[in-house]
């Protein structure tokens, strides 16, 4: 069976890692991506103005971040590539529900669907034995939310040797995001002013937006090392998504 996204992605040799930060309003606060081996970070919300200064990040308004995203993959030729289905969501959001036609033919590579494959399909034993992650986290957890934590990018990367760093918190960075704001509207928007807590919980959070999108690097060379299969059967077109 023809799979466009396939053949599309086959065309390519770059690949461009995204991962927004975003809470269930749809607010979005930051975008991390990696191209080519170099990490760059957006901070995507005005109330985070003065702690982008601190760290000497760039901010942008979220739709016109994002269009220089996917204007990059057309003139490189590149994969976007993502955790799941949630950044593909995330588009659709920002173009109110349909992605534009010049952007539809970009191959979208959902490395969730890839790791779920190459996990059962090379290290299904090896996976078990690993045991819960974050264990700590399940407590009083529903069943479907320990089964996300299980199956996280920061899960299945215990199989490489690129594991999360110890502070990384699945399901944690918008509590740190929300803390920080707070700290920063009490003290007028001075950063130099806000808690040490606070400051550690921005760092923190970009460390974790950081960290998954070099994750992501190190599983899909893992992966097309090993059983390339799996990214093949995980990619689509944007526009299919």
């Amino acid at each position: 069976m023809d799979n466009p996204g396939r053949e599309a992605r086959d065309k390519m040799t770059n690949y461009l890692y995204f991962d927004y930060e975003a809470d269930q309003s749809g607010t979005f606060f930051l975008l991390g991506q990696r191209y080519r081996g170099h990490t760059a970070q957006w901070v995507l919300d005005r109330a985070l103005d003065a702690a982008a200064d601190a760290k000497g990040l760039a901010v942008g308004e979220v739709g016109w971040v994002t269009e220089e995203l996917l204007e990059l993959a057309l003139r490189s030729s590149a994969v976007l590539v993502a955790y799941s289905t949630a950044e593909a969501n995330y588009l659709k959001t920002l173009f109110e529900g349909e992605i534009p036609e010049r952007y539809q033919g970009l191959p979208y590579l959902n490395m969730a669907k890839a790791a779920k494959h190459w996990v059962r399909r090379n290290h299904a034993e090896r996976f078990v034995a690993l045991g819960d992650y974050a264990s700590l986290q399940h407590r009083g957890q529903p069943a479907y939310v320990r089964n996300q934590i299980n199956h996280s990018l920061a899960s299945r990367m215990r199989l490489t040797d690129f594991p999360p760093p110890r502070n990384y918190g699945i399901r944690r960075v918008m509590t740190k995001l929300n803390y920080l704001i707070s700290a920063l509207v009490r003290h007028q928007q001075n950063f130099e002013n806000i808690s040490r807590g606070a400051k550690k919980k921005w760092t923190e959070a970009l460390v974790h937006n950081c960290y998954d999108v070099e994750a992501m690097e190190v599983l899909h060379d893992v992966i097309r090392h090993e059983d390339k299969k799996c990214l093949d059967w995980a990619t689509k077109t944007l526009g299919e998504m």
